[in-house]
């Protein structure tokens, strides 16, 4: 049984949310979003790391991508991924066997680093690193840019890379290993499924 002063609480709380202006209750500010930082195998030689920003009135927008590129099925082995941000910062490691990649991204400034490295972008959004199991070690060999709208949701990378010829190039869409174990890997990681293009 409710008591009377319980009833009171809910009846005026009901008041105060009917009698609300009716400007104030459409105008809220726009919901803020960002990723800081997602990583997916796209491609069988490609893994993709991305950072995005938006809001609920706008949609979201592509910050930066990483495209990690080494022989094919390379990710086959034991990792994943660790990140961390602050206001300004996001970090992100990528480990897949003895394989340890790392992106450090400044938003604010455009600022983005590979495994500690500086990377001079200009106006690009898209980084190429070729060679991430090759005994050299990871090597950025190119940089790009794509539109930045997300359709979609920002999940979506794909979407946004089958736009780009440089980028569907760098993929290797049509790579194979003559290793089972990374041909499975290559097979349930194909550009027709993470893409919806088979080249």
């Amino acid at each position: 049984m409710r008591s009377a002063t319980g009833s009171a609480v809910i009846l005026l709380a009901s008041c105060l949310v009917a009698g609300a202006p009716a400007s104030a209750q459409r105008n809220s500010p726009p919901v803020a979003r960002s990723t800081p930082g997602a990583t997916q195998v796209i491609s069988p030689a490609v893994v993709a790391t991305w950072f995005t920003e938006g809001d609920s009135d706008r949609g979201d927008f592509l910050q930066l991508v990483v495209l990690w590129r080494g022989s094919p099925g390379w990710f086959d082995a034991p990792g994943g991924m660790r990140g961390s941000s602050n206001a300004t910062e996001s970090q992100v490691s990528v480990t897949y066997g003895t394989v340890k990649l790392r992106v450090s991204f400044n938003s604010s400034q455009h600022s983005v680093a590979i495994n500690d490295t500086h990377v001079d972008t200009g106006n690009a959004n898209v980084i190429f690193v070729d060679n991430v199991d090759g005994p050299t070690g990871p090597q950025v060999v190119g940089t790009a840019q794509v539109m930045s709208a997300m359709p979609g949701s920002a999940r979506q990378i794909g979407v946004v890379l089958r736009t780009s010829r440089a980028a569907m190039t760098f993929l290797k869409c049509d790579a194979t290993s003559s290793e089972p174990s990374k041909q499975r890997a290559i097979e349930h990681n194909s550009c027709v499924k993470n893409l919806g293009v088979a080249r």
